[in-house]
């Protein structure tokens, strides 16, 4: 068949081929683009929830990290226990000095660092309990943590599917709108002839 001066049958059968191709081009892009936009609907959920599970971790994350600090202060060689050796030291001074301020013989000099004496928090039971309980907070922190950042992973994976799901579905949309517009040309071209 010719593109120029075809017979009105031929003209017929070539319209007639153009107007299917188009019909179908044209379902195909429609049924593509809701399937783009359940994928779309999807992905903007899935957002949401990615967005509310890192603001978690990172919630979770300085949790943990205010734990370590706190367990760091309590526990030997930290902060609380350096206090107390100071304390215990200058309470060790103050009771020399009184002792030597004291000449009575028959009058014993108070023990001031044993009456007033700091313990360190990781030999107090109360202490102790709580350093017990800090650290099992942490550690269902840390799960529910490594829990989370599984469950992150999963669903970063699953928008990058839909990501590409959509891309490949608005490829195919571009794809078919230009064959649409191929088959439209034909079929006016084809009906000058019928």
């Amino acid at each position: 068949m010719k593109w120029n001066n075809c017979s009105k049958e031929e003209a017929q059968e070539a319209y007639d081929y153009a107007k299917n191709r188009y019909q179908h081009a044209a379902e195909s892009y429609l049924s593509d683009k809701k399937q783009y936009e359940a994928c779309y609907s999807e992905y903007k959920s899935y957002s949401s929830k990615l967005d509310s599970v890192r603001s978690d971790t990172i919630n979770f994350e300085k949790r943990i990290e205010q734990m370590d600090d706190v367990l760091k202060m309590l526990n030997s060689g930290g902060a609380v226990e350096d206090a107390a050796n100071a304390a215990n030291s200058s309470l060790k001074t103050a009771e020399e000095d009184l002792s030597k301020s004291l000449k009575h013989y028959s009058i014993p000099s108070p023990s001031i660092s044993k009456t007033f004496e700091c313990v360190p928090a990781d030999r107090q039971l109360d202490s102790l309990s709580a350093i017990r309980v800090i650290e099992k907070e942490k550690r269902r922190l840390e799960q529910a943590l490594a829990d989370l950042k599984s469950k992150l992973r999963s669903m970063e994976q699953e928008t990058d599917a839909l990501t590409k799901k959509m891309n490949s579905l608005a490829s195919g949309q571009a794809d078919l709108s230009k064959k649409m517009k191929q088959y439209t040309f034909e079929m006016n071209h084809f009906k000058k002839y019928v």
